[in-house]
């Protein structure tokens, strides 16, 4: 799934169509480039602020399964800033910023973690999520995987490096890290079975490991997402758009002066 998901959405990244045919010049002009999440911090009371970009004086907006609504003015340079109070529970927010009275949603949901795990990163539906933060040395974030054995590790890295992904011991993809440093590499080779895995990210500047037990997607019923917390990370089960469920494992942060990685 995950890898026909990713398709999909590579499929559907251009302007939208309508009847077949491409809308006219003066409704493209008008395209808005997606709000984002660029950066999260949590504070000494677990309060996180999160920080992001979106077309310049847009409405942002997140609005959580449960109710709750978040909202704050990008400036005119598009930054904007949210601070959230203090949940001992994984949150999920669906990111949209508000463009010409039309609304133009983010490329992913905004994930809010308690600590141990990071503060806060984009998951994104059939593909690796979106990492916040710098790691000059690889740092494994999130795994996400599907009932069909579609996979994708994500992370951080030194910018531009080369970002290599083994299961098993066995090369399974690579990819080079952005100019902020992040990661999202699709598992090749063949679907990732469900049981005890080894996931590793080598560089040149150094590598990362996880040892984790994968077991099958949980449907999270009238829910939006299910969370829970297991041995070294957050589970996070949530509903696709387009159907099927999603799981994203968040690793934790590892302590300062360790190097960096997931455990």
């Amino acid at each position: 799934m995950l890898a026909g998901l990713c398709l999909c959405l590579a499929a559907c990244g251009g302007p939208p169509q309508r009847g077949g045919e491409a809308e006219p010049p003066a409704q493209q002009s008008a395209y808005a480039p997606p709000p984002e999440l660029t950066d999260a911090t949590r504070g000494a009371d677990g309060g996180v602020t999160l920080s992001g970009r979106a077309p310049p004086e847009s409405r942002v907006r997140l609005n959580s399964p449960e109710g709750q609504s978040l909202g704050a003015t990008a400036g005119k340079d598009g930054a904007w800033s949210l601070a959230l109070a203090p949940s001992a529970t994984p949150r999920m927010f669906a990111l949209s910023a508000e463009v010409a009275g039309r609304p133009v949603r983010g490329e992913g949901p905004v994930l809010v973690l308690p600590a141990p795990g990071p503060p806060a990163l984009t998951p994104r539906a059939g593909f690796g999520a979106l990492a916040v933060g710098r790691a000059t040395t690889p740092t494994i974030v999130a795994l996400d995987y599907d009932a069909g054995g579609g996979a994708a590790v994500a992370g951080l890295a030194a910018p531009k490096s080369s970002v290599r992904l083994l299961i098993d011991g066995m090369p399974a993809g690579s990819d080079q890290a952005d100019d902020r440093g992040r990661f999202a590499i699709m598992a090749v080779g063949g679907p990732v079975s469900a049981g005890d895995r080894l996931v590793q990210v080598t560089t040149d500047a150094g590598g990362a490991q996880a040892r984790v037990g994968l077991s099958a997607p949980t449907a999270p019923g009238a829910a939006a997402y299910l969370a829970r917390r297991e041995d070294g990370h957050w589970r996070i089960d949530w509903s696709l758009p387009g159907g099927g469920v999603q799981t994203t494992l968040v690793f934790d942060v590892a302590p300062s002066g360790s190097g960096g990685g997931a455990p």
